[in-house]
């Protein structure tokens, strides 16, 4: 088996960062104008 060098993401980082990206995509679309859903 190969050795892993880095460290595998906790569950609850990945989640961070997913709305993290989505607040980002929200903030793109307010400013475009785009109508809320």
């Amino acid at each position: 088996m190969e050795k892993k060098t880095y460290k595998k993401p906790s569950m609850k980082v990945l989640l961070l960062e997913l709305q993290s990206a989505m607040l980002v995509s929200s903030d793109e679309y307010y400013y475009q104008g785009a109508p809320d859903d």
